[in-house]
């Protein structure tokens, strides 16, 4: 007899989940929660590694050359209206 549940028993591996079975809306919601966790990470990460190079620059002026500029403008192309700040 096959069980009619979406979630194995206790102690068993995720290996042993039948993610064809998980109702869909139920997989996407969870998919969307861990990529915002893990995005929420990586911002963290450079804003606390963009802190630190701050410090060492002391107070002095970041230098930037042409490209660099170009590269920055870019990406704040990208990132207007996404939310990001």
């Amino acid at each position: 007899m096959t069980s009619t549940a979406y979630w194995p028993k206790t102690g068993s591996s995720s290996a042993d989940v039948d993610f064809g079975r998980i109702p869909l809306p139920v997989l996407g919601r969870n998919v969307v929660r861990l990529a915002r966790h893990e995005q929420g990470n990586v911002i963290a990460f450079l804003r606390e590694e963009n802190r630190i190079l701050k410090t060492r620059l002391e107070g002095r002026r970041l230098r930037l050359d042409d490209t660099e500029r170009r590269r920055l403008a870019e990406l704040n192309e990208i990132t207007k209206g996404s939310g990001m700040t």
